[in-house]
């Protein structure tokens, strides 16, 4: 044998060698999640024996190189030699002559393929490749991948969602219909559209209005819905007596509340007559009390524009309910929310007021408020209120009020709706809102970040007092006010004169 031959011949042993490596699939047979990985189709074993039955001899079916049943078969274009398709081309990449009589050949395109032998192989019955999964269908082999479009055990995936992995075909129906945990659904007790099923149960806990919850007075499960109302009558509420604030110390349950009335009314008249005869006592004193106040508190608003005029200015925040929405070291104030926030009620947003009204005088009073949560998109307004305007729900809500809101950017007032109108960009945490009302020219103007954002609200007149509010409606919102004790951002204050 020349040493060519020998060459050649030693890469056709390695060309076989690795052709049945890479045709030998796993042996192993693993189903997860529907899918199947079979180890029995087009093996030499089965496709020999096979072959043997059906032909008698399966040599002849059988590729010199890997020496198994032929996979496409081709033939050269010199001595017709029958090769599988990818074994033969492997070969030419390597040796650009036939295997089996060393004649050159030029290109693949040469060898062209034998349908005889082919259609032979096709026509050989085998087992469908997920008989591991239970399919029992013996079919052509040339007809595995048409059965596979319909084989009720061949994997596929679920229209839903790619997370449910691998379903078997005869399982899918129902998997969609009734089992796919990311399938959209809807709420049965409320009919809220759900995005995905498995957020359910969060819906149930969370916001469902037909869902029972108990009640924190009596703990009876109540519909979320009438949750509220049901608090405002529950017998088990114990209710502070409405003579408290003269000092009465009684808690009574709802339905005992009007015996409690009725046997102590003389105590209740005797508390009143103590207290006014205490509050005239202590008039005089005040109002000392207070001018002096008002001396001691105009340096430290020596940045507000009307400094140095005999008037009592805001100088600190006050909270009508503390246990809600909280004034910390008379400038800063923080939303806790409640229970009507967590039955997303829109009443449950809060204003803080400053401790005296507007004067009235013929120029511009200015503040800034300084967002320190949350981002933007948050609920806090800053605004103006009338005297004696509830301090529930945000400003510009109601009549009486006007309101600049971070969460759309917009203005609130009566003659807006209820959407407002479009103003400036959402703002929120770092930025500073500054508010003007020029009494002068009767309009109300905003500011960010030092920059004027133009006039927001007109005929807002000195006829009326009005109080600097911020509204909130976001859990844990916190803002600083800055009455004039420090520098404004906003430098251009004497242009508005």
């Amino acid at each position: 044998m020349s040493q060519e031959e020998s060459s050649q011949n030693s890469d056709m042993r390695s060309l076989q060698s690795s052709s049945v490596s890479a045709k030998t699939p796993n042996t192993n047979t693993n189903i997860i999640m529907g899918e199947v990985k079979s180890s029995f189709l087009d093996t030499s074993s089965l496709m020999g024996s096979l072959i043997t039955s059906r032909f008698g001899d399966d040599t002849f079916f059988e590729c010199p190189i890997c020496q198994e049943p032929y996979n496409y078969a081709v033939e050269t274009p010199c001595c017709g030699k029958c090769y599988c398709r990818d074994c033969l081309f492997q070969w030419l990449d390597k040796s650009a002559d036939c295997p089996e009589c060393r004649q050159p050949i030029k290109s693949r395109e040469e060898c062209k393929p034998n349908r005889a032998i082919q259609r032979m192989i096709s026509s050989i019955p085998i087992p469908c490749p997920n008989a591991g999964s239970g399919c029992q269908d013996i079919i052509n082999r040339g007809n595995v991948e048409t059965h596979r479009t319909h084989c009720l055990y061949e994997p596929v995936l679920c229209k839903w969602s790619k997370l449910c992995g691998s379903i078997l075909r005869g399982q899918l129906q129902q998997h969609e219909r009734d089992l796919c945990p990311y399938k959209p659904s809807t709420c049965p007790k409320c009919e809220e559209p759900i995005a995905e099923a498995r957020l359910l149960n969060d819906h149930y806990k969370m916001r469902c209005p037909m869902t029972e919850v108990d009640c924190p007075e009596c703990h009876a499960p109540v519909v979320r819905k009438d949750l509220q109302s049901h608090v405002e009558v529950c017998p088990e509420r114990r209710e502070t007596c409405p003579y408290s604030q003269y000092g009465c110390t009684k808690k009574e349950k709802n339905n005992l509340m009007h015996l409690h009335m009725q046997n102590d009314m003389g105590e209740h008249l005797k508390l009143v007559e103590e207290t006014l005869h205490m509050d005239r006592s202590v008039l005089s004193s005040q109002l000392e009390e207070l001018r002096r106040f008002i001396v001691t508190l105009r340096p430290q608003l020596t940045h507000s524009p009307l400094v140095g005029r005999p008037v009592l200015l805001p100088t600190r925040l006050v909270s009508d309910s503390p246990h809600q929405i909280t004034v910390e070291a008379n400038y800063e104030v923080f939303f806790k929310g409640g229970l009507l926030m967590q039955l997303n009620k829109a009443s449950a947003a809060k204003m803080v007021r400053g401790d005296v009204p507007i004067p009235s005088v013929n120029s511009v009073y200015y503040f800034e408020v300084t967002v320190l949560f949350p981002q933007r998109g948050g609920e806090v307004g800053v605004g103006l209120a009338e005297t004696n305007h509830s301090m529930d729900g945000m400003p510009g809500w109601t009549p009486g009020s006007f309101g600049f809101h971070g969460d759309d950017g917009n203005l609130f007032h009566t003659e807006f709706g209820t959407k407002g109108q479009k103003y400036s960009e959402p703002f929120g945490k770092g930025d500073v809102i500054g508010l003007g009302w020029d009494q002068k020219r009767e309009f109300v103007f905003y500011t960010k970040n030092g920059e004027l954002l133009g006039v927001a609200f007109g005929a807002v007149t000195r006829s009326k007092q009005y109080y600097p509010v911020i509204g909130m409606h976001t859990v844990n919102a916190r803002a600083r006010v800055n009455f004039g004790a420090e520098p404004f951002l906003y430098k251009q204050l004497d242009i508005q004169e």
